[in-house]
């Protein structure tokens, strides 16, 4: 109810701030000589979302927020389809449905727009299981490759495919069925029965039911059952029996599970010793270990890396796409301003991490399968740290010339001094570690030549990474600092992972009340950094302040 609640709420500030900002979106539109009143279009609705927020990630991210609604009856297609499309086709809100529907007052609007981003959010982290459940109700032979290789990612996180090859997940992929079932109590299949089926839960929960015995166990999502009637051919061995409201499962039919099987059983070579497999192997482009004894195994890799020297040619240089940069980009670099690229920087760095919701760190921390949820946007931020690193090293490695990679780390230096000043301490951090990465600091000449005064200033901000005490040095400079904050992600990860793996969640069948107050601390210390919103007018107060590094 409280999902519903929430979604119904999501429907009402999206369509009034698009009322508000783009009521052209809302109006009668005619086809084929119908009229279909206070319609939207699929692609603008697309277009829409991807300009109000970074946090929407691509079209397909955005088709799947807008499935969310559509599943949930708040958004309808005017001829009742079921899938959202990114396409010329006819959406209407639920609060246009009538005929009479009222417009939003001025106050609503204001409303609408204080929560958009919030609401964007929440879509946000739906969706993409919205887009995954669209994708699973195409008949297999629908489906476009992107399709294929979004169920397969899937499938790398599924507990119950787990000992299967990726040759096998990649044709489960083209095959897999998506069966939801609305009500508790109801019965996916009678013991007795003939085998069609092998599901695995994708989401809820079922119990296993056996005549004469009651319930023998409850199976959640990511264990699968059904497997074993199709395997012997045998009847159904137990019952099953929902659990739970809303369940939604991943099928594999007879006649697909048995090719599958018969697929790979032909491109799968057993080498066996006393009638036991000792080293199994299977055959894709080529052929790869699937399991065997260590002997066995060590064997066949040793005799594999033989043959790979033997055969490949000296001569040989990488493909051109696994090679990186030939050179940096030192002349325009030296161009710019350090301040304006601490600005950028610092601009880009806030929109990924005001987009990061607080519960990504408590799903990335207990486990995103877990809990069904994305943490996209946390998992972005993350890989801006180690861009931003990488840059640094990259761009000192590849200038050849001593007297500008001098002036290079003087560059960086000012820009870290900058990014600080302006509280960013994500990317301040990013560019002290690619600095202290051993391919730049063993440069010894460079080094040598840069002027004492930065020497000074990156020993101060080197002294900031000592993990001594706890990172006591970066905890002290960041009491001390305002909102809005950007802070290093990375060690706010590393606290939550700690309080969680080395505390009990359960102390003698009782929660352990303090290892929850602990992970809170450090979701309010994200919240405190944002408690401020960072805009261009503060950042440019900051500039009149400055008096380093012109």
């Amino acid at each position: 109810l409280l999902h519903r609640f929430m979604l119904i709420m999501a429907e009402k500030v999206l369509r009034n701030a698009i009322l508000a900002r783009a009521p052209h979106m809302i109006r009668d539109r005619k086809y084929h000589l119908k009229t279909y009143r206070q319609c939207c279009v699929g692609t603008e609705l697309v277009d829409w979302l991807l300009q109000q927020s970074s946090c929407v990630h691509s079209r397909a991210h955005a088709v799947g927020m807008w499935q969310v609604l559509l599943e949930e009856g708040v958004l309808n297609h005017v001829d009742h389809e079921l899938n959202f499309q990114d396409k010329y086709l006819f959406y209407r809100f639920l609060d246009d449905e009538e005929e009479d529907a009222v417009l939003p007052s001025d106050d609503d609007k204001r409303e609408a727009e204080e929560e958009l981003q919030e609401t964007l959010l929440f879509l946000s982290q739906i969706g993409p299981d919205a887009h995954m459940r669209m994708i699973l109700r195409k008949p297999p032979g629908q489906r476009t490759t992107e399709d294929l290789e979004i169920i397969y990612d899937e499938l790398l996180h599924i507990k119950a495919l787990s000992h299967l090859s990726n040759t096998v997940k990649r044709e489960l992929a083209g095959v897999l069925i998506f069966e939801s079932h609305a009500k508790a109590g109801t019965v996916l299949f009678n013991q007795g029965e003939e085998g069609t089926s092998w599901y695995i839960i994708q989401k809820g929960s079922v119990n296993v039911v056996i005549y004469g015995k009651g319930v023998v166990c409850t199976l959640h999502e990511g264990d699968d059952f059904g497997k074993l009637a199709l395997v012997n051919d045998a009847p159904r061995a137990a019952s099953i029996v929902l659990r739970e409201d809303n369940c939604h499962f991943l099928r594999v039919d007879k006649e697909d599970f048995n090719r599958i099987l018969r697929d790979v059983e032909a491109n799968t070579v057993r080498l066996k010793e006393h009638d036991q497999d000792v080293l199994v192997l299977q055959k894709s482009l080529r052929y790869t270990v699937m399991s065997g004894s260590p002997e066995k195994i060590l064997e066949h890799l040793l005799e594999t890396m033989r043959l790979d020297i033997h055969f490949s040619d000296p001569g040989t240089n990488p493909l051109a796409e696994q090679e990186g940069p030939s050179t940096g980009s030192m002349s325009s670099f030296e161009l710019m301003s350090s301040k304006d690229l601490a600005f950028q920087m610092t601009q880009y760095d806030w929109e990924l991490f005001s987009c990061v919701h607080e519960y990504e760190l408590v799903y990335h921390t207990f486990g995103r399968q877990a809990y069904r949820r994305s943490t996209a946007n946390l998992e972005l931020f993350l890989k801006r740290f180690n861009q931003v690193q990488l840059w640094v090293v990259t761009e000192v490695c590849l200038c050849g010339t001593l007297s500008k990679r001098v002036q290079l780390l003087k560059k960086f230096i000012k820009i870290a001094a900058h990014c600080r000043e302006f509280k960013n301490l994500n990317s301040f951090f990013a560019i002290i570690m690619g600095m202290c990465n051993p391919a730049v600091s063993r440069l010894s000449q460079t080094w040598e030549k840069l002027p004492s005064k930065f020497k000074k200033f990156y020993s101060e901000f080197e002294s900031l990474l000592d993990p001594s005490r706890n990172h006591r040095a970066y905890r002290l400079t960041v009491a001390k600092m305002e909102p809005p904050i950007i802070p290093f992600m990375p060690l706010l990860i590393k606290d939550m992972t700690f309080t969680h793996e080395g505390n009990k969640t359960f102390v003698d069948g009782l929660v352990n009340f303090e290892k929850m107050r602990l992970i809170a601390n450090t979701i309010r210390a994200v919240r405190h950094c944002r408690s401020q919103l960072f805009s261009e007018s503060s950042t440019l107060e900051f500039f009149a302040a400055l008096i380093h590094f012109p």
